[in-house]
């Protein structure tokens, strides 16, 4: 009987594990493939040749990076002044919540004016739109 016990104790561990692999390595694939299609319809929409797609999206991650990082670190400030009101140095994060969100700002406005240099007015305004729909569909969570 200790055998069988022992026996389904380890299946079970091998198969759990498996499933995770499994599951994590499908979530990555999911990604690449939603990166290939979001990319395919970057490039036809705003009609990029290859060049021009390979500047739009090697200028489009580094700005997604700095603004994922300045994202970041503006809630981590905004949770520091909810949490502590009444702290002596709460001015100062207000200071530093103010710059952070400059910083933002002018992140985005740069991306814009490099994009001037090899996009034509229309496909940045193109590129505006479908990326504020692109995050908004990839933000909104179902409804139960």
């Amino acid at each position: 009987m200790k055998r069988y016990s022992l026996f389904f104790t380890v299946f079970f561990i091998l198969a759990f594990t498996f499933v995770n692999v499994f599951a994590q390595q499908d979530t990555s694939d999911t990604r690449q493939i939603l990166k290939k299609a979001i990319k395919k319809k970057f490039i036809e929409n705003l009609g990029l040749d290859k060049e021009s797609a390979d500047k739009f999206f090697r200028l489009y991650n580094e700005t997604r990076k700095d603004l994922n990082e300045l994202t970041k670190k503006q809630k981590e400030i905004i949770e520091y002044i909810n949490t502590n009101y009444d702290s002596p140095d709460i001015s100062a994060k207000i200071d530093e919540m103010i710059e952070n969100e400059n910083k933002i700002f002018e992140t985005r406005k740069n991306f814009i004016i490099s994009l001037r240099e090899f996009l034509t007015p229309q496909q940045i305004a193109k590129s505006i739109v479908m990326q504020q729909k692109m995050r908004k569909l990839l933000s909104d969570k179902p409804k139960e």
